[in-house]
């Protein structure tokens, strides 16, 4: 709808400095060297889920939903850490701001999360388990 927006960043943490196209590169990173071989995250419908939980309405009519089957804030942050870690050759800067702050603000989405998990979650605990 007219207004509507994506804020693709907000459950990510505030300190970070980081690009649309940096993010999208890292999602990328993750589904070319992890996401397609391990199957625990389906990178299309996540990505189309991730704009659907961050859609930002100038109305509060219609929330959005915090949490789909295919994304959660919590998987969100577990995918870009981990595609930014396959990139680190390139942005090893990104790697270093997101070790910093992510186990920190990992730790407090999963609590979050554990009170009432969806799929999204468990895939999330997954990758945190690596």
């Amino acid at each position: 709808m007219p207004g509507d927006w994506v804020n693709w960043s907000q459950n990510l943490p505030k300190v970070l400095d980081l690009t649309r196209e940096l993010h999208d590169r890292a999602l990328h990173f993750f589904d070319a060297y992890y996401g397609s071989w391990g199957l625990t995250v389906d990178m299309p419908a996540f990505m189309a889920d991730l704009d659907i939980c961050n859609l930002v309405r100038p109305t509060r009519q219609g929330r959005s939903p915090i949490r789909t089957a295919r994304y959660s804030p919590l998987l969100h942050c577990c995918v870009l850490y981990l595609g930014s870690i396959f990139m680190r050759a390139e942005h090893p800067s990104l790697v270093g701001e997101l070790e910093s702050t992510f186990w920190d603000h990992a730790s407090k989405l999963l609590l979050e999360e554990c009170d009432q998990a969806a799929l999204s979650s468990l895939r999330a605990y997954n990758l945190l388990a690596k």
